[in-house]
């Protein structure tokens, strides 16, 4: 003889698997919302380092292209230092001969007129 359940356990047995379904979607729900987060976290930081090196390369390629110009520079000063100094010593060459021909005398008086 088999007897059919009642309304009240019947009730009762489907909140129970209601209840356990819940649970387990919740887990499942998690389990996948925190592996999607860890996709996007790992995509993110590719494209970041990406990102990164991508602006490290341009900036070293400027870094170096000012280094080159200061180089450049550089030896363009030293160029007008050492013209300098010989326009210099050059000026100095040509005012001490040019006070060559004017020569003051003093104490001797002028020759009669």
């Amino acid at each position: 003889m088999t007897t059919t359940p009642s309304t009240r356990e019947v009730k009762r047995v489907s909140d129970l698997v209601d209840s356990q379904l819940r649970l387990s979607f919740d887990k499942m729900k998690e389990e996948f919302l925190g592996a999607v987060k860890q996709d996007i976290l790992a995509a993110i930081k590719a494209e970041v380092r990406h990102e990164l090196d991508q602006f490290k390369s341009s900036f070293q390629a400027e870094v170096d292209e000012l280094k080159h110009t200061i180089a450049v520079k550089d030896e363009e000063l030293t160029t007008l230092k050492v013209r300098l100094a010989e326009a210099e010593n050059h000026a100095d060459r040509n005012e001490q001969y040019s006070r060559k021909h004017c020569l003051l005398v003093f104490g001797i008086p002028p020759p009669p007129s």
